[in-house]
C-alpha cells in the first residue's frame, strides 16, 4: 500500500517551511488496529513476533522518508517495534509509564488508554 504525502508550503518573513498535510493516524500501541491500547495487544504483538500475520497498519515514518513501518508498535520511543516494545506494554499493564510514540511521527488521535476503555 503506498501513501502520497501532500506538503503545504508556508512563505513567511522568515523562511519556506514544508508542512505534511497528514501524518500517521494509530493509537500508540493498538498493535490490532481496533482503535484502542489494550492488553490483547500485547497478545497479538507476541503473535506478530511468533510468525503471525503481519500488523494491520504501516505508516510512511519521518513522511516523505520512504521508510515505511509499522508505527503503532512502537511504544518505547525508539522509532522500531520489536520485542523491546512488548516489554513495555507488559510493564504499562502491570502500572509502569505510559507508552511514548516515535518522535518523527507522533500519531494524529490521543492514546486510548486501558482506563479510558474500561470507563466506557
Amino acid at each position: 500500500m503506498k501513501q502520497i504525502v501532500v506538503a503545504v508550503v508556508l512563505l513567511t518573513a522568515v523562511g519556506i517551511f514544508a508542512i505534511p498535510s497528514r501524518a500517521c493516524d494509530y493509537v500508540v500501541g493498538d498493535v490490532n488496529g481496533n482503535g484502542y491500547f489494550t492488553g490483547m495487544d500485547v497478545v497479538y504483538a507476541v503473535n506478530i513476533f511468533s510468525g503471525g500475520p503481519p500488523p494491520p497498519y504501516s505508516c510512511e515514518c519521518p513522511p516523505g522518508s520512504g521508510n515505511v513501518w509499522f508505527v503503532a508498535g512502537d511504544v518505547n520511543a525508539s522509532c522500531t517495534f520489536s520485542g523491546l516494545d512488548v516489554t513495555y506494554m507488559v510493564r504499562f499493564f502491570k502500572g509502569g509509564n505510559a507508552p511514548i510514540p516515535c518522535p518523527s511521527c507522533p500519531p494524529t488521535p490521543l492514546l486510548k488508554s486501558k482506563m479510558e476503555v474500561e470507563a466506557k
